[in-house]
């Protein structure tokens, strides 16, 4: 057995724990982290050791995804009308709220799979704290090792999944959700969410552009080829104003079958005034009537998923009627949004 190491060597105790997760071994670890703390209950050093592995890597947005009450609204009611009876399988299941959805919901077995040793570990832990270990299987896998009959018990008729970002391509989700269909699933399957859209409008943002030119009397104008091209804003704010009805840029399947790679272009009447660019969000379906939507909203309560902002060169006057050409291509993770011809 390898000796636990000395806690008064917070580097080596650092080193050890990295080591364990990165071999997916966080039980492991999360026992080394327990046995040093108690082995130095008075040391702040080794409890902030134990907690920043944990926490070291991990997105800040599971939290406030869990916090979004629309976001899990949507997604409950789905899962109620279409869990019972059913095998199902999450994908990325983070804390285990939606497996704990489904079993509750009543479905036939629950396997949520989770890529991050540490995360698989607490939802394993979430599970049994709510007494359904016994109809939920946590598997510390990505789901592409996931084999149908040894992890699946012969495949899955209903896959949840949540891998979205706020352009909705991230995280692989076109890719992951095709090998799931192709790999994991009985016929007729259903996914949940359903459908999904990348939704545009054009935008007046007052924000100033993220853009450098002279600093400390120094031209860093070149340095702007660096710059994201994009602006995260927060549903709520104030000071973007919409200059168009919004419109679908892309409309996908959540079953896997939408293409890999695909071009739009969508003309959109402004309503008049200044148009700085263009705004995009996303919605989705989970089930018939149920949709969640980060729709600009002033002064509403923020969604978990940002709005972007895709800046055009410079501002153009715009008159009411006066039509945009806008225009999207997306190849799986990478989206790009512009305005012109």
């Amino acid at each position: 057995m390898t000796p636990l190491p000395d806690p008064d060597d917070p580097a080596a105790l650092l080193a050890r724990m990295r080591a364990l997760i990165a071999r997916g071994e966080a039980e492991s670890a999360l026992a080394i982290a327990r046995d040093a703390i108690a082995g130095a209950p008075s040391s702040a050093l080794v409890r902030a050791i134990g907690h920043h592995v944990f926490a070291e890597g991990i997105d800040g947005f599971h939290v406030d995804m869990l916090r979004d009450e629309a976001r899990t609204a949507a997604y409950a009611g789905a899962i109620a009308r279409l869990a019972p009876g059913r095998r199902v399988l999450d994908i990325g299941t983070g804390s285990g709220l939606l497996a704990l959805l489904a079993a509750r919901a009543g479905a036939h077995h629950v396997y949520a799979c989770e890529a991050d040793s540490r995360l698989a570990l607490t939802a394993r832990e979430i599970v049994a704290a709510n007494g359904l270990a016994d109809r939920v299987t946590v598997l510390p896998l990505h789901s592409d090792e996931l084999d149908r009959d040894a992890h699946l018990g012969g495949g899955v008729d209903l896959v949840l999944s949540e891998l979205f970002s706020q352009d909705l391509l991230g995280e692989g989700v076109l890719r992951t959700l095709a090998d799931v269909r192709a790999r994991l699933c009985l016929p007729g399957a259903r996914f949940l969410p359903a459908r999904a859209a990348i939704r545009v409008a054009l935008a007046d943002f007052a924000g100033s552009p993220p853009t450098l030119g002279e600093v400390a009397g120094c031209d860093l104008g070149p340095f702007n080829r660096h710059a994201p091209a994009q602006e995260p804003l927060r549903q709520g704010r104030r000071d973007c104003a919409l200059r168009s009805a919004p419109a679908d840029l892309f409309a996908l399947a959540c079953d896997g079958a939408s293409p890999r790679e695909a071009r739009a272009r969508r003309p959109l009447a402004s309503t008049g005034g200044r148009v700085t660019g263009l705004v995009q969000w996303i919605r989705f379906e989970t089930a018939p009537g149920l949709v969640y939507e980060n729709a600009p909203a002033p002064g509403a309560e923020s969604s978990h998923w940002v709005l972007v902002h895709h800046r055009l060169p410079r501002p153009i006057a715009t008159a009411p009627g006066d039509l945009v050409p806008v225009h999207g291509w997306y190849s799986d993770e990478t989206l790009l949004v512009w305005c012109g011809d």
